[in-house]
């Protein structure tokens, strides 16, 4: 799935499940996504993961890239590699076939929809990671803080060497980027992903063949009873048998297959629902396309710095208006203004004199 090992290819890393950098399973919005065991999933948290991928991967300033991405599953690592070129086949004699009769709200639905079902499989990873933390839980799995720091200092070596080109003091920084908080957050989540290894191996461990070490000794012995030759080449044969089953014992800290059946028994057993998506999905393409397409961050500083050039021009002119207004007297001059008289302001904001008052003050004289 889309832990960091993978991210990085470091093969050590045994847990495969997803692991949360940017939030906790329940967020600050008010849409929910899913529901696990009355663990809420919020809408917001899938979002903001999602438009997380896209930034650390460089999509939200590529916009075909985001597409492909979606359209072709890119995201999925355990997808049929073989199904789906026979698909990518079929969909390309389909589309030579139809090509001059292809229309385009059917595109666009293609990528709405593309976008939905990226959106059901990162809910079911996060779904996934809440049934195992809860089983952490429940069975009272435990790591060391020892362990703990052991493990961050190795994943932060890890990104220090590929984001940064191995710059040391780096990785606060990086993690930040990723959308940790701190160092904390980031240790709450490598102690997450070392109980669920330890939950992997008390449920899942890798049993040893011993039948196929008894099948190997027989050999042996049966290899004593015939021709030198047959019987060194045997003996080579074992041995490089042997070693290839303890180097693979040592490679396997749990049995996938057993782990992979032992959480969908998870989910079988669980009380999970799964809500219908919101409208204008902000990584939805269609959506995306509608308004515009993405804005890289040069161009949007540029634009920003546009805007606020606008707006200090215009402020410029509105407070040069004011002051002609003021110069340009409609009503009366400064140096004609009689002692005696009664001024008023009209709606232009220009000294007029108060003909009423005037008037009034003719009679009562």
């Amino acid at each position: 799935m889309l832990s960091w090992c993978k991210r990085l290819g470091v093969a050590a890393c045994a847990c495969t499940v997803l692991l949360l950098p940017c939030a906790a399973l329940t967020g600050c919005g008010e849409k929910i996504a899913a529901d696990v065991n009355g663990t809420q999933i919020e809408e917001e948290t899938i979002t903001n993961y999602i438009e997380n991928e896209m930034a650390t991967d460089g999509y939200d300033e590529d916009e075909e890239g985001w597409e492909t991405y979606l359209v072709d599953r890119e995201y999925d690592e355990d997808a049929d590699e073989e199904e789906a070129d026979e698909e990518d086949t079929d969909s390309e004699d389909a589309d030579v076939e139809d090509d001059e009769a292809e229309d385009e709200s059917e595109t666009t639905e293609d990528l709405h929809q593309a976008a939905l079902d990226y959106r059901t499989y990162v809910i079911d990873q996060f779904i996934e990671t809440e049934l195992i933390q809860q089983d952490v839980k429940d069975k009272g799995v435990t790591v060391t803080d020892e362990e703990v720091d052991e493990y961050a200092d190795e994943i932060e070596y890890y990104y220090e060497y590929y984001y940064a080109g191995g710059m040391a003091g780096t990785a606060e920084s990086i993690l930040q980027l990723m959308g940790y908080k701190d160092l904390d957050a980031f240790k709450d989540e490598c102690r997450t992903e070392l109980e669920i290894e330890a939950l992997q191996k008390m449920m899942c461990p890798v049993e040893s063949d011993e039948e196929d070490a008894d099948s190997d000794e027989e050999a042996a012995d049966e290899g004593e009873d015939a021709d030198s030759s047959d019987e060194s080449d045997d003996e080579e044969e074992a041995t490089d048998e042997e070693d290839a089953a303890d180097e693979e014992e040592t490679d396997e800290e749990y049995d996938e297959e057993a782990w992979d059946a032992y959480v969908e028994q998870l989910r079988a057993d669980a009380n999970v629902t799964v809500n219908d998506p919101p409208e204008n999905l902000s990584y939805d393409p269609t959506v995306i396309n509608a308004n515009g397409g993405f804005v890289s961050t040069e161009d949007a500083a540029e634009e920003s710095q546009d805007e606020a050039d606008e707006d200090a021009d215009v402020d410029a002119v509105e407070e040069s208006t004011e002051d002609e207004d003021v110069s340009e007297d409609e009503g009366v001059d400064v140096d004609d203004l009689d002692e005696d008289a009664v001024y008023t302001i009209d709606e232009d904001g220009n000294l007029v004199l108060d003909d009423e008052e005037a008037d009034s003050e003719d009679s009562s004289k």
